[in-house]
């Protein structure tokens, strides 16, 4: 795992506890020293932002073949992706359709023609499409799912999905009896 902050001096408290979490005990942790040698290293790349402006460079080959998973930038005026990232993604998808008028990640690509309106989809028409096999329902782009070519995914969140996930958790929780009930 390589990590970026433009603050390098966060970084090594960060990798610390990382490396007490069971799950990563076997993991190598590397701080990159800059977001081009972050790139380089990465098959997925995951930004959490609320940058106003691209925090990673303008390289389209360093983006090749990458998935790109954007959960920062929330707002109109934020943009956390570059014009880089674009040119080189068969695919935008979305959590939800209204990230296209939320998210400055979904509007100035698609205002400046970085990518084209046909390629952006919302993730749960995907999962359909792939679940029920309906790649006609894809629109050619079936191809995007092979090794190799270049995919963002943009949240933007919704309320409904942590409703459903802390509903998830309780009821789980609840029928293997963990956790604490308190009364208010």
């Amino acid at each position: 795992v390589y990590l970026y902050n433009r603050n390098a001096d966060k970084i090594p408290a960060f990798m610390e506890k990382l490396a007490r979490e069971p799950e990563l005990r076997d993991v190598p942790l590397y701080a990159a020293e800059d977001t081009d040698t972050l790139l380089e290293h990465a098959d997925t790349v995951i930004l959490a932002t609320t940058s106003t402006h691209p925090v990673l460079p303008e390289s389209p080959a360093l983006f090749s073949g990458k998935t790109v998973i954007g959960v920062g930038s929330y707002r109109p005026e934020m943009q956390e992706l570059p014009k880089a990232a674009f040119d080189t993604a068969a695919l935008l998808a979305l959590d939800t359709p209204h990230a296209r008028q939320e998210s400055g990640d979904v509007m100035h690509p698609l205002e400046k023609g970085w990518i084209d309106a046909a390629n952006v989809h919302a993730m749960g028409d995907l999962l359909q499409a792939s679940r029920e096999d309906q790649t006609a329902q894809l629109k050619g782009y079936e191809s995007v799912l092979e090794q190799g070519s270049t995919l963002i995914y943009k949240s933007v969140g919704m309320a409904a999905f942590d409703l459903m996930a802390a509903a998830w958790i309780y009821t789980r929780a609840k029928t293997e009896g963990l956790g604490q009930m308190l009364s208010l």
